[in-house]
């Protein structure tokens, strides 16, 4: 029987999930299987009449899944969630998705009581930060429709995205956390397979845009600061001096698809400081100038300055950096 093979196959899953917390490889491993099991049409369909993976949409929390508070374990989150979110969307229940999503909820309303000062100066308000950032991604990559993704759009906006834009102004230097926030808009912003097609009358396009125009302002006013470019500067020529001598390890990948050379280590910590950011963002705003569903003329028409806005500094960001690196680093 399908349903017992698939139904003992589950409960290794959970079993790995709740017991090898601090084991990142064996975590990985068992979410690519779960992964694999719910992408499947059939096999996804199978799924979801086990009693076991309802229970699992159920209780997906860390109370419940203690790996998921493992630092090592932060990109597995948003596979988890992916795979959460595809067998949730079999259906495309609303109640469904409300109870689903009900303890995110709690914890993003609990985050946003905190003051600013709390929320930058505490450990755990910002480990949780990361955490959502990277839950919430994969939960809108498994949207793969208009209803799926409309659902999840607008239980985020407007409430719970003003607490992501706060947590980016807080901690805009902190990679950890800004580069999940930025993945999150930048997946927001992609129409793939048309899932983002708002009514005529509706303003979603445009209140969508406008939300993505604050994050890339936001990010590039901080990435374009001189003390930031100079900062990046000097740590890249200090590690490259350092480094020099040292040859790279034979096979040795070069970090954020930087260009080959003795200076690997610095180029990749300069990409990880500001390269990666300003990719992000310029990505994002590409999604939505593609995406089909703003009407641009709008912005103008109403002296609404958030396109004007966001291309300025996209255009900033886009000059401050150096030639030999435009060149050197393919994603930019």
């Amino acid at each position: 029987d399908h349903l017992v093979v698939l139904g003992v196959m589950v409960r290794k899953v959970y079993f790995n999930l709740r017991v090898y917390r601090t084991h990142a490889e064996i975590i990985d491993q068992t979410l690519k299987l779960f992964q694999d099991l719910a992408s499947g049409y059939m096999s996804g369909k199978q799924l979801h009449r086990l009693d076991a993976v309802h229970y699992v949409l159920c209780s997906h929390t860390e109370s419940s899944f203690p790996f998921l508070r493992e630092r090592g374990n932060l990109r597995s989150r948003t596979t988890f969630y992916h795979t959460l979110g595809r067998l949730l969307f079999m259906d495309d229940a609303t109640s469904r998705f409300r109870a689903f999503v009900l303890p995110i909820h709690n914890t993003l309303c609990e985050l946003a009581s905190v003051p600013d000062v709390t929320l930058r100066d505490t450990t755990e308000c910002r480990r949780r930060m990361i955490g959502l950032s990277r839950d919430l991604r994969g939960l809108a990559q498994a949207t793969s429709s208009r209803k799926t993704y409309t659902m999840v759009y607008e239980w985020l906006s407007p409430k719970h995205t003003q607490l992501f834009l706060r947590a980016l102004s807080i901690w805009t230097a902190d990679t950890d956390l800004a580069h999940p926030i930025l993945k999150l808009f930048n997946e927001l912003a992609l129409n793939k397979t048309q899932r983002i097609t708002f009514d005529a009358s509706s303003p979603g396009g445009i209140l969508l845009f406008r939300e993505i125009s604050k994050v890339v302002c936001l990010y590039g006013e901080y990435v374009c600061q001189e003390a930031v470019v100079n900062a990046a500067a000097q740590a890249a020529s200090a590690q490259a001096n350092a480094g020099a001598d040292i040859p790279p390890a034979p096979g040795t990948p070069e970090p954020g698809g930087g260009p080959s050379g003795g200076g690997g280590s610095s180029r990749g910590d300069v990409y990880t400081l500001r390269y990666k950011g300003i990719w992000i963002s310029l990505m994002m705003l590409t999604r939505c100038l593609g995406g089909g569903y703003v009407n641009f003329g709008v912005f103008d028409l109403y002296g609404d300055p958030s396109l004007n806005d966001a291309v300025r500094w996209a255009l900033r960001m886009c000059l401050s950096i150096p030639v030999g690196d435009l060149h050197g680093y393919k994603k930019l």
